[in-house]
């Protein structure tokens, strides 16, 4: 079986740019507060999840974080960002607690000034799916990242804050937001930018997972129900 995995990479350039690929429409919802490992989503079935920055998995709501700490990069025609891994507990961790906020304390993280793509691979054309994304960072500032559809900086968005003080009552604040979409594509990407804060862009945890409408036994039961009827309909016009 094919391991799926997600790329993270600066802008795609020169003869591997098009305007049209990877560029389904995602529509956000959120932001959302982190508050409880009811949080994940867990909606249709899994593709994959990851937690960044650390080789540690974790399994959060019946679903499993695997851990990811590989380095990548890449170059484009104006900024050199190297796709990095950083851990954050030594700033404090979220207060949610547990392995939750464990996963939400590492991540990986390009330079303030470069707005990354990050690429979701491994979908099939036709086929819906959500895309769930985590923002923290512990550390005594507040910072906002917005994830746009798309590898431009004008497709449909969602703004992401954290902050150490920035929740109700002072608490952590640290968000996420679900995506969906329809692939139009084996892949589809997403472009980040820091608006505010000196942090770079970061990802935390992730995951992809597949909401393709399938029925449910009871709709089969239905249609077998309306089927049968509309052949005794026939069967009584024919006496």
């Amino acid at each position: 079986m094919p391991i799926k995995i997600i790329t993270l990479t600066t802008a795609l350039v020169g003869a591997f740019f098009h305007p049209t690929i990877h560029a389904a429409v995602i529509n956000w919802s959120g932001p959302f507060d982190v508050t409880a490992v009811s949080d994940i989503s867990t909606a249709g079935s899994g593709l994959y999840a990851y937690n960044y920055g650390v080789t540690t998995s974790y399994t959060l709501n019946g679903v499993t974080f695997t851990g990811n700490n590989a380095v990548g990069g890449s170059t484009t025609a104006n900024t050199a960002a190297t796709w990095g891994t950083d851990a954050f507990t030594a700033y404090g961790t979220h207060s949610v607690g547990g392995n939750y906020a464990a996963a939400l304390s590492s991540g990986r993280y390009t330079i303030s000034a470069s707005t990354p793509v990050l690429t979701l691979t491994g979908l099939t054309s036709g086929n819906s799916y959500q895309v769930q994304i985590w923002f923290s960072d512990m550390r005594p500032a507040t910072d906002t990242m917005r994830i746009h559809s798309g590898n431009t900086l004008t497709g449909a968005s969602v703004l992401l804050t954290t902050s150490p003080t920035g929740g109700a009552g002072g608490t952590n604040l640290a968000q996420y937001t679900l995506g969906s979409f329809v692939a139009d594509a084996a892949t589809q990407d997403m472009r980040l930018k820091v608006e505010l804060g000196g942090g770079g862009p970061t990802v935390n945890m992730l995951q992809l997972r597949d909401i393709t409408a399938i029925p449910e036994p009871s709709t089969y039961g239905l249609a077998g129900a309306a089927a049968g009827a509309g052949l005794v309909a026939v069967r009584r016009r024919r006496r």
